[in-house]
């Protein structure tokens, strides 16, 4: 459990340079680990069904965030702040909040669908 931790606390952090899509990877193997490690009953089941939720609710952010990027993947290089803004997409996870509030203005309504689905829990993919 701790080495599981530990990794969610890397891939979170804005501090390693770490691109979205191995966020995305190591964040998808978190939750399958989680899922798969067998846990004893009593107060670390709590604890690691909270921790199991908070994985897979950052997994999620992280996809919606990554179908964004692609979409706008043309802007990336931009050197206005519509291409500042798109880079933030790629330099770390973000909440959903965080997602919402870029403010991608030569797309709202697509941002808005995709966060949309992601609330519904619905993908994304289709309506992007």
């Amino acid at each position: 459990m701790f080495i599981m931790i530990d990794t969610a606390t890397y891939i979170s952090t804005s501090s390693f340079d770490l691109p979205l899509e191995a966020r995305l990877e190591y964040l998808t193997l978190a939750v399958g680990n989680a899922k798969s490690h067998p846990v004893s009953a009593g107060s670390r089941q709590e604890t690691a069904i909270a921790f199991l939720t908070d994985l897979e609710e950052k997994l999620e952010v992280a996809q919606v965030q990554l179908e964004i990027l692609n979409f706008l993947q043309k802007y990336y290089h931009d050197q206005d702040e519509r291409g500042e803004r798109v880079r933030l997409l790629s330099k770390g996870l973000m909440t959903i909040t965080e997602v919402r509030t870029l403010r991608l203005p030569y797309r709202r309504s697509m941002t808005n669908r995709c966060i949309s689905s992601y609330i519904k829990n619905t993908p994304c993919h289709s309506t992007c």
